[in-house]
């Protein structure tokens, strides 16, 4: 806030002081001739690259300049010898495109219009501008680009200084708009990923922000990258960029920070979306991700499959990103990837191989006249703490999925710690501060609503890769399109609480649990209208069963499967319901076993199989195999 008023009183005092045209002009490349009348200055350029330095290059707010060169394909290098910041207060036009290098800063004003086939503005020097393939830019200046003005371009803009700060408009229509915020940048024109950042270790971070964006900037593709090792803040959007894709070029926005912080605020705005009504991409990465206040990322379309990544990709292993070491969503923000029409919802990816928290809202809906719901991924390696709200519904297909994959987690009630921020300027880095990952019943229930949910842990960075159920999960769903549960774990699985799903008639739901050692219930299992799949090296049923109209159910054990004493084993199936029980090794059936009603009961096992106590009826087949 600071700054930004210094830079209104700088843009008050220079309103009333008279610029000239820019002075002092020498060619160093090409052929360029000068005609200067009244308040403008029209520049006239022979070859397709001319180099022009000047002692000082200013326009007042009544002032244009216009370089009128052979073609678009033309290129003017305006370089600033002087020590004194551009104020370019008024118009500024090329046909081609259009090059300004001023070291000691440059500030376009709020009245200010820039027009060009593409414009570079630059704080840093440029070697070799002859060349006709890379653009290398380099320099260790302090000073700023600051935009309060519109800045048009056909193909491209780049703004590319130590520091940037856009409080203006920024369009570009058949191209990207690229602000990069750093000392070294090799720009590289014929290649689809063109801009690359060297990061030196030795710089000194300061407390300062890179790029800041509270302006409005819409291209097809819009790139706010930064050295984020250099900064407290590397990148602040609380502007609102739309990256809107035409035939063959899709939408997209990036921001980027290696090493550095992202930080979105107050009302933000990222939007991506294609003219053939499928929806744009949306990339957020960096060590550190921070969104809050209003963030709104919007990549839905009418026909869907829009893609937001935030801190990484699928499951940490897309090759495509570096991945995020911490990821913070608060409460009020949005990310939506929804088909607004016909097609299936898209993806959205909030990923940290550290600590990720959740309290916003993700949407992934599917069309209204037809599609399915999309696909949700919420996962931090050694933290993750989910307390937000999802919806992958479909109001003519079917369900989405929402995938948590951290290391080790509990499902219970409410979590008395969680994470905050630390209330530091500029960066208030959010601070995690419960252990491993955790969801609460009731957000659970509230996903399930819209989604199919799998939660899968792996034991890599010394973790078990254990799921524990250690409170009662009670789910009764309102309609018939609830979601599955599907719980995959490393290692073991605990169902240390009741566990009950008590779905309506007509439903198509099932809870799937995979153990690579234990899958254990130490309580009841009740539910109505679902199917039951266990997977696990043992499969220890200490609990017993309540279940009536039970669909399927699947047992397989690579060792043995119990089924304990003491309690009621009590299944009362549908009419179709078939009945697999598979061990390794032993199937031992303690308690009352009941079994109603379902079509086939069949027991495989290579060695003993014993039933203490049953009540088996209705069933057209019932039998018991040695495996072996």
């Amino acid at each position: 806030m600071k700054k930004l008023f210094k830079h209104c009183i700088i843009m008050l005092f220079f309103s009333f002081k008279v610029f000239s045209l820019p002075l002092g002009a020498e060619s160093r490349l090409g052929e360029a001739m000068f005609f200067e009348k009244a308040n403008e200055l029209d520049v006239f350029l022979k070859t397709e690259k001319t180099i022009i330095d000047w002692k000082d290059f200013n326009i007042s707010a009544q002032e244009t300049v216009r370089f009128n060169q052979p073609s678009k394909d033309s290129a003017v290098l305006n370089r600033i010898t002087g020590n004194n910041t551009s104020f370019l207060l008024g118009n500024l036009e090329s046909n081609g495109s259009l090059f300004l290098l001023n070291q000691n800063g440059i500030i376009i004003g709020q009245d200010a219009h820039i027009k060009a086939d593409s414009f570079f503005a630059s704080t840093l020097k440029l070697l070799d501008f002859n060349s006709k393939n890379d653009l290398e830019f380099y320099g260790d200046q302090n000073s700023s680009i600051i935009n309060l003005g519109k800045i048009e371009a056909e193909k491209e803009v780049y703004l590319i200084s130590k520091s940037i700060k856009n409080y203006g408009q920024i369009f570009v229509k058949n191209g990207g708009a690229n602000l990069i915020a750093s000392t070294k940048v090799l720009i590289k024109p014929n290649n689809e990923d063109n801009i690359f950042i060297q990061i030196d270790e030795k710089e000194e971070v300061k407390n300062e922000i890179g790029i800041e964006n509270s302006g409005l900037i819409k291209a097809i593709k819009t790139n706010l990258s930064s050295k984020g090792n250099i900064y407290q803040c590397a990148i602040k959007h609380s502007g609102v960029i739309e990256a809107n894709g035409i035939k063959n070029i899709n939408g997209e926005i990036y921001l980027v920070a290696k090493d550095g912080l992202i930080q979105t605020k107050k009302n933000a705005q990222l939007i991506s979306k294609n003219e053939n009504l499928t929806g744009g991409r949306v990339n957020i990465l960096a060590d550190e991700i921070r969104l809050e206040g209003k963030t709104l990322i919007d990549v839905s379309s009418e026909l869907g499959e829009g893609e937001v990544n935030i801190g990484g990709g699928y499951r940490g292993k897309d090759d495509r990103f570096f991945n995020s070491q911490m990821t913070a969503v608060s409460k009020n923000v949005k990310i939506n990837a929804d088909a607004t029409v016909n097609g299936n919802g898209g993806k959205i990816i909030l990923w940290s191989d550290g600590g990720t928290t959740f309290h916003g809202s993700i949407s992934t809906k599917g069309g209204e006249i037809s599609g399915d719901g999309g696909f949700i991924e919420i996962s931090g390696i050694k933290q993750l703490n989910f307390d937000g709200e999802i919806n992958t519904s479909a109001k003519n297909g079917f369900l989405g999925t929402m995938l948590l994959d951290p290391s080790n987690i509990t499902i219970g009630k409410k979590d008395p710690s969680g994470g905050s921020f630390n209330g530091q300027s500029p960066s208030d880095s959010y601070v995690l501060t419960a252990a491993a990952a955790f969801i609460d019943l009731s957000d659970l229930y509230a996903a399930l609503d819209s989604a199919n949910v799998v939660i899968d842990t792996d034991s890599a960075f010394s973790s078990t890769g254990d799921i524990c159920l250690c409170s009662s999960f009670c789910y009764f769903p309102q309609t018939i399109n609830s979601g599955s549960l599907t719980l995959i774990a490393d290692r073991n699985i605990d169902i240390c609480g009741l566990l009950r799903y008590t779905a309506l008639a007509g439903s198509n739901v099932s809870i799937n649990c995979t153990a690579g050692n234990d899958f254990t219930t130490n309580s009841m299992i009740e539910g109505t209208e679902v199917t039951l799949n266990f997977t696990a090296n043992d499969v220890i049923l200490k609990g017993g069963f309540s279940i009536t109209d039970l669909k399927n159910f699947n047992i397989i054990s690579s060792t043995d499967v119990w089924f304990g004493p003491n309690v009621s084993h009590d299944l009362q199936c549908k009419s179709s319901a078939v009945i697999n029980i598979t061990a390794g090794n032993d199937i031992k059936i303690e308690g009352d076993f009941s079994c109603i009603d379902a079509t086939s009961l069949n027991l495989a096992s290579p060695n003993d199989i014993t039933i203490e106590k049953a009540n088996i009826s209705t069933l057209p087949s019932f039998s018991f195999t040695r495996t072996n």
